[in-house]
């Protein structure tokens, strides 16, 4: 990671601004079209899941505002950003489990499946409170959510790590959508990087060929 310095940041002032807020954060959800993850699935017999969580990362890698955290009231950037998310239990309770970044998506793959085994196998619950180049995760797959609401510690505890939300999978005039929820940090980054990883999203999870590498 990289200290950045603030006086030198583009964003200085929306920074000022959007820090001195008591909940600077701010989300927006849309539906993503996923035939390609779907056709991918049915010929591979990967994992959706998994496929969903590459591209999310893969695309959050590659808008560099996602990957800005605070820290001691200073900003840096990593070099990449990895996902936590949520995985059920059969009592119904939930654990997390830890998705590392690989860019090769059989790699990513393999070892998002051992991480996901080990849960199932009774790993105990550990929650990464401070890793800050994680991003976190939940999927709510019974319901078709136009909106989400984060759980929020407050302002001593907001270093701007992102959370996503993955909701119900529907159908929409032919086509498989998938609602995503994404929250940030306003004083990191705006509607035009959100809208940099939505089409992102839209483009890597419709295409007819998936980019894997």
């Amino acid at each position: 990671m990289k200290e950045l310095t603030l006086d030198k940041w583009k964003r200085k002032e929306q920074f000022h601004y959007f820090n001195s807020f008591e909940n600077p954060n701010f989300s927006v959800t849309a539906n993503i079209c996923i035939d390609g993850l779907i056709q991918f699935k049915k010929e591979h017999t990967a994992s959706l899941h998994l496929l969903y969580h590459y591209f999310m990362l893969k695309a959050m890698n590659e808008v560099e505002e996602f990957k800005i955290r605070i820290i001691d009231e200073k900003i840096y950037a990593f070099d990449t950003v990895y996902g936590g998310t949520t995985i059920l239990k059969e009592d119904e309770t939930f654990s997390f489990v830890y998705l590392d970044w690989f860019q090769d998506f059989e790699v990513f793959s393999k070892v998002g499946k051992a991480a996901i085994q080990k849960i199932i196998d009774g790993e105990p619950f550990e929650y990464k409170e401070n890793d800050y180049p994680i991003i976190h995760c939940t999927t709510v797959p019974w319901i078709q959510f136009t909106s989400v609401q984060n759980p929020n510690r407050g302002k001593k505890l907001d270093n701007g790590i992102p959370s996503v939300a993955f909701g119900k999978i529907f159908k929409q005039e032919n086509k498989t959508m998938l609602p995503i929820s994404v929250q940030a940090h306003h004083a990191l980054l705006d509607g035009i990087h959100m809208g940099k990883f939505f089409t992102k999203m839209e483009e890597y999870c419709s295409a007819t060929v998936l980019n894997l590498k």
